[in-house]
Formats: structure tokens, sequence, C-alpha cells
């Protein structure tokens, strides 16, 4: 017993500090965007850089989420007066993992954020509406009532676990500055 006591005192100073230097995940806020508007980061030479913008930060999927095809588009042309039908082929099932990453590709004028997690389907974007004013995440907006969205050029149904919808992540580090809590104002001379 007292050598496991020993080892978890030697451990914890690990885990505090595994805690604090490792990113965890959060969900996106409206305060998270003005911070970034009007605290703009410092970089390695002590300066203030321009401010960071929505489209810099990295977006992650709450949770996973499933889709799976309702309908395919039709496409109809008419040659030498027959109507031809031509089917394109899609995909019936697409998974979005949990934190996988996804990059804002615009906003709307009610701040709601179009996120994609395909890089090689520029066109397969998911909306994220924007918090009301009780609520602090951008979560997953349907097309319709019927809990579908239109991804690409398909019609899907959106399956995920739970009752609550699917929400944008990104990924927040802290890190402990070392230095006393109080400092003796030293003063400024005229001419300093």
């Amino acid at each position: 017993m007292v050598s496991q006591k020993r080892y978890f005192y030697l451990s914890f100073p690990l885990l505090v500090v595994l805690t604090v230097f490792s990113g965890c995940m959060t969900p996106v806020t409206k305060n998270d965007f003005n911070a970034l508007a009007s605290n703009p980061p410092i970089n390695k030479s002590g300066e203030r850089e321009e401010p960071k913008k929505p489209e810099d930060l990295q977006y992650y999927s709450s949770k996973k989420i499933t889709l799976i095809l309702i309908s395919e588009p039709l496409e109809f042309t008419v040659d030498g007066g027959i109507l031809k039908e031509r089917n394109q082929k899609i995909r019936k099932r697409i998974t979005i993992p949990k934190n996988l990453p996804g990059k804002l590709l615009s906003t709307d004028v009610n701040g709601n954020l179009e996120v994609g997690f395909e890089k090689g389907y520029p066109d397969c974007r998911i909306w994220f509406k924007k918090p009301a004013e009780n609520d602090e995440k951008y979560n997953l907006i349907y097309d319709t009532v019927h809990s579908s969205i239109t991804y690409g050029s398909g019609v899907y149904t959106v399956k995920f676990s739970g009752n609550e919808l699917p929400f944008l992540k990104i990924k927040r580090q802290q890190e402990l500055l070392h230095g006393k809590e109080t400092r003796r104002a030293s003063g400024w001379k005229v001419g300093e």
C-alpha cells in the first residue's frame, strides 16, 4: 500500500503536466470567435500578430455522423428527340468519424458555418448553426424536418448516436507561464 502511494505521488506531477500541455477538444463558441478578433496572438518575438480568423481554426466533429442515401440525382438530356436519363454513380453510405479534421469553407449572412470534411470532394459540405442566446455550440443543421441533408449531389439521412446533435469542436491547449503572482512596480524615468 505504501509503495502504491509513492508511485501515485511520483506519477501525479506527470499527469498534471500532460493534462495542461496536451490539447483538449472543446465546443466552438461565439466567444471563441470574439476572442480571436479582440485578442491577437503573440508571436515568438513577443509582438502581436494579425488577429486569427475563423478560417484559421481546425474544426472537428463531436461524434460519428453516418449519411445514408435517400435520393440520387438524375440528369435528363434530349438527343435527337429522345429523352435520355443519366444516373451518376454516387456513394450510398458516407461515414464522418468523430474528431475528423474539417475546414471552414464559408459562412452565411446568419453566421452559420459551412464545413467540409473531405479534401477531395469540396462540394460535400455540412452546415452548422450559429448558437442562439441560451446555447453556445454550433450544432448540425438539417435541410428538412426529416433529418436529411444535401451532401454533394445526393440527399442523405443523418444518423448519429444519442439525442444530442453533432456539433463543431476545436482543439484548445493551455500553457502555464512561470512567474510570481505579485510584482513591485519599478518606476519609469523620463528619457528612458
